[in-house]
């Protein structure tokens, strides 16, 4: 008993010594150095890094391959997405869709009037090694049907392989599909409703490719470990559908990492300098027209 009454006289002292010092504190602290006077007014903005949608819409994590189809919808691959989005679609700035059945996409991805066409990683088994191929959906995202004799993953999905690394570009034509294959130096092309059928052509380290409208090929030829954001050797050239060059080599684009076409038929150059680079290729040789953007983007001296 005794202990307890000491143990309480303590902590009554305390609570009145804290009571006084918080209250001669205080006063201090505003008669000597007013909040006003340490921290001046300032003007700011907030932003918000974040999902720009609320579930069950949302943008996956991140982009590794983008195509735009007819009616100007984007269908973008995604290395992973925590939520099973590895290919989204997007149209005026809302979430339109996805497709079912794949968590993980890879760095191609193509679009036809029939089938989505995505890069990805084959299934197998613990000790095996890993292959890439390529799957199809339908346009609404549902899977298309399955493939005979095609790989098929836990939930039905046929993953047709083609690499022992990973396929780093996917285009379409006339119901072909051409696959970039780094590792074996070619362009795979293949029947869209068998994936089968192949007829490669040789093609030095191809990367992303991508038609123009009068039905050539456009290849970016890079490194595929070229680490990201470097300005890597990289030249574009260009490719009948039969796989034989035309000539027309762009060379002045190290970094270079995408490729696209205007209505208009320019080719866009993605990458190098941290800019999109516009070429008239209606010529005998490709012509910078214009850029997206200032040279080394946010990276300049005066961005």
């Amino acid at each position: 008993m005794r202990t307890d009454r000491i143990l309480l006289q303590w902590m009554g002292a305390s609570l009145l010594m804290a009571s006084l010092s918080a209250e001669a504190d205080t006063s201090f602290y505003w008669e000597k150095a007013p909040v006003t006077t340490l921290h001046p007014t300032m003007q700011y903005t907030s932003s918000w890094i974040g999902n720009s949608l609320a579930y069950p819409k949302w943008v996956q994590k991140d982009g590794n391959g983008l195509t735009v189809g007819p009616d100007g919808t984007c269908y973008a691959t995604s290395g992973w997405d925590e939520a099973g989005k590895g290919i989204g679609f997007y149209k005026n700035g809302d979430d339109v869709g996805h497709c079912e059945n794949i968590p993980s996409g890879g760095k191609g991805i193509a679009v036809d009037d029939q089938y989505i066409y995505a890069c990805t990683s084959v299934p197998h088994k613990k000790d095996e090694p890993i292959l890439f191929g390529i799957a199809r959906w339908h346009l609404d995202g549902t899977k298309a049907s399955s493939i005979p004799g095609a790989p098929v993953d836990r939930v039905g999905m046929s993953i047709v392989p083609f690499s022992s690394e990973e396929i780093t570009g996917l285009a379409c034509l006339e119901g072909k599909v051409y696959v970039a294959d780094p590792a074996k130096n070619v362009i795979h092309v293949v029947d869209r409703e068998t994936l089968g059928n192949d007829a490669p052509f040789p093609c030095a380290n191809p990367y992303r490719i991508a038609f123009d409208h009068a039905g050539k090929l456009w290849v970016i030829h890079r490194d595929p470990n070229a680490p990201d954001g470097t300005l890597a050797p990289a030249t574009v050239e260009q490719y009948d559908a039969a796989g034989h060059s035309t000539g027309k080599i762009i060379t002045d684009v190290d970094g270079a990492r995408a490729l696209a076409m205007t209505p208009d038929n320019l080719l866009l150059v993605a990458g190098p300098h941290h800019q999109v680079l516009k070429y008239n290729i209606g010529g005998a040789t490709p012509v910078l027209s214009g850029t997206l953007g200032i040279k080394d983007g946010i990276y300049a001296e005066t961005p």
